[in-house]
């Protein structure tokens, strides 16, 4: 096809060599005759007249001219094809001697019936409908149709539009989109009340011409528009604009709290996916999307990259605790702290300050006589004697 294409192409300036004598030779009290040559196929058809029956001849397919129209000529063969300027060499005798055929009434009549099934199909898509593939943002659809709906008197005429004009609108809108993804599912619930299987858990009825959500918040103190959102479809451009307006509006904000937000007033199926599916569509998004900077790691302690004696520098976890008696739940670390109290003089003992041991300081025998005992105003080194344990340990 590409190859017939480019082909064609290239004949095209070809035509210019196709001329046309514009004066017949005719002279004073001449007779002339008009013959007209038609044909008809499955994929075209030339030169077709409206004349009487009796008028009509049949002419062999060779010979006829409209034949090169019908069935379609190359430039190249067009230019060299001479019957298309002077028509078949017999038209230039006598009319008795001509190869035709007459067709009569009846045959034109008596045709053969061919049978043929065509199925159509009659789909009439709402103007209002169409309108949301044109328009860019939300409030644009909005507005738009908030004119058509005042030329069709269903709004009255005012030289602003309010917002019970976008709200109604907006409800018109909903219908329409409504009525085009869930058509059999209102038409089960005006009927016979029920819904089809995949919308059965939602227990969606209709309210004011509305396809709404059931829910389990009936008996909540939240308003009705909340207890029971509007049911929108997935994959629809009206749907598209929605997100975006909702998501522009609240500061670009990401698909937890948009999807919160677009809940309050309405149920999208599938809403999680289409929500992060338009936020990654989201140019100022793409633009502004912070990258996370990675610090450079500081270096090694001493102790981990020089040689020493094997358990010098040791770190001990003393005990695996359970925080909570759960199924799953995994064991951690935990440390132990002894809280403390240290002697100070002209004190009484209820009044001694309280701390916690952080370091021991054992002698040349073992023995450790100096702790550190951290306080809320430091850190002070106590002899052993003059600490006491809480009496709670």
């Amino acid at each position: 096809m590409i190859q017939w294409w480019n082909d064609f192409q290239h004949a095209l300036p070809l035509l210019s060599q196709f001329n046309v004598p514009r004066h017949i030779g005719a002279v004073c009290n001449s007779s002339a005759m008009l013959i007209g040559f038609a044909d008809a196929c499955q994929t075209s058809y030339g030169a077709v007249e409206l004349v009487s029956s009796n008028s009509w001849y049949h002419v062999e397919s060779k010979e006829n001219i409209s034949d090169c129209l019908s069935r379609g000529l190359s430039p190249s063969h067009f230019i060299e094809n001479k019957l298309w300027l002077s028509g078949p060499l017999w038209l230039k005798e006598e009319p008795t001697c001509w190869p035709i055929r007459s067709i009569g009434k009846e045959q034109c009549t008596n045709l053969e019936e061919k049978p043929v099934s065509l199925v159509t199909l009659n789909h009439e898509t709402n103007s209002i409908y169409l309108l949301a593939g044109r328009c860019s943002s939300w409030l644009k659809l909005l507005r738009s149709v908030v004119y058509v709906l005042r030329f069709l008197k269903l709004l009255p005429r005012s030289n602003s539009i309010s917002a019970d004009n976008l709200a109604k609108a907006e409800l018109v809108i909903i219908k329409i989109v409504q009525k085009f993804n869930f058509f059999s599912e209102i038409k089960m619930l005006e009927s016979n009340g029920h819904s089809t299987s995949f919308l059965k858990c939602l227990r969606p009825f209709m309210h004011e011409g509305i396809l709404r959500v059931g829910g389990r918040l009936v008996n909540s103190r939240l308003e009705f528009g909340i207890q029971h959102p509007i049911l929108l479809p997935k994959h629809d451009r009206f749907v598209d604009l929605l997100i975006d307006h909702y998501h522009s509006s609240n500061l670009h904000t990401g698909p937890h709290l948009l999807l919160s937000i677009l809940r309050q007033k309405y149920w999208i199926l599938s809403a999680r996916s289409i929500v992060r599916h338009r936020i990654k569509k989201c140019n100022v998004c793409f633009k502004l999307n912070p990258k996370p900077q990675f610090p450079l790691m500081g270096n090694l302690p001493s102790f981990r990259v020089q040689e020493a004696k094997a358990f010098l520098h040791t770190g001990v976890d003393p005990l695996q605790i359970i925080p909570w008696r759960k199924r799953g739940v995994r064991s951690q670390k935990a440390y132990i702290s002894v809280f403390c109290m240290y002697e100070s003089p002209n004190t009484p003992p209820l009044h001694w300050p309280l701390g916690i041991i952080t370091e021991a300081f054992s002698g040349k025998d073992g023995q450790v006589r100096v702790v550190s005992v951290k306080t809320k105003t430091g850190i002070y080194k106590r002899p052993v004697v003059k600490v006491c344990p809480l009496p709670t340990q």
